[in-house]
């Protein structure tokens, strides 16, 4: 319920900006995106057999904004598989309203573990209601995406703190590696991982086997990884 009105309400933002007459240029990195997007789509669906740098090279002679290495590829793997239905700048558009009403709904969802129902689902409605998420709902850019990833990753670190468990850590670095694949600001939750150092000391921190600290770990540093070998190589 919490999620349909929320988005209701992203879609009324969209319309009350006119975001479906837009021309995608209401950001210089916007066109990008969306280029990028429908390529991730026409690979996944109509070349999926074919080289995917040979096919990228090809896109881009054509429509020369593709930015696929110079942002990581998480945002374009959805984006692309969300097209897969439909094919348009309003599919795009109605993602981004799909995405406010998940972050919108997950801060309601978090706040309600600390406060009473109606102060989390306040928390929410601030959220979208603030000034420059209003703005992002707008446009077709990834940090709607990265902030709901953010955000559930630093859910799970609390949660991780609270009550040690494998399951815990494991998630907060698969969903950690998924914001640093969105766009390189998810390398913010790297600082973390510094909580590891005074937990460490004081006794009170899991480090065994059993704890998946080493896997979590492990995946946020392999993606990041992979997102730096990416961005060199299309810079290169």
């Amino acid at each position: 319920m919490t999620w349909a009105a929320l988005f209701c309400m992203a879609l009324g933002l969209q319309w009350r900006g006119g975001a479906q007459g837009s021309d995608l240029g209401g950001d210089p990195d916007e066109a990008a995106h969306a280029v990028t997007s429908l390529m991730v789509r026409d690979y996944l669906f109509q070349a999926p057999g074919q080289h995917p740098l040979r096919f990228a090279e090809k896109y881009y002679d054509r429509l020369p904004r593709v930015a696929l290495g110079h942002y990581p590829p998480g945002f374009y793997g959805l984006a692309g598989l969300w097209l897969g239905f439909k094919p348009t700048q309003g599919a795009l558009l109605m993602l981004q309203a799909v995405l406010l009403a998940a972050l919108g709904t997950a801060t309601a969802r978090v706040g309600a573990k600390l406060v009473v129902p109606w102060v989390a689902v306040g928390a929410g409605l601030l959220v979208i209601l603030a000034p420059p998420i209003q703005q992002l709902v707008l446009l077709v850019m990834s940090d709607l995406f990265l902030a709901l990833a953010c955000l559930v990753a630093t859910w799970a670190m609390a949660a991780y703190l609270e009550r040690p468990s494998k399951r815990l850590a494991l998630g907060f670095g698969f969903v950690a590696a998924l914001a640093i694949l969105i766009k390189g600001s998810g390398l913010m939750l790297a600082w973390c991982l510094l909580w590891r150092l005074p937990f460490q000391a004081s006794g009170g921190w899991c480090s065994g086997p059993r704890c998946g600290w080493p896997h979590c770990r492990s995946w946020f540093l392999r993606c990041r990884g992979s997102s730096f070998l990416t961005s060199s190589r299309r810079k290169a």
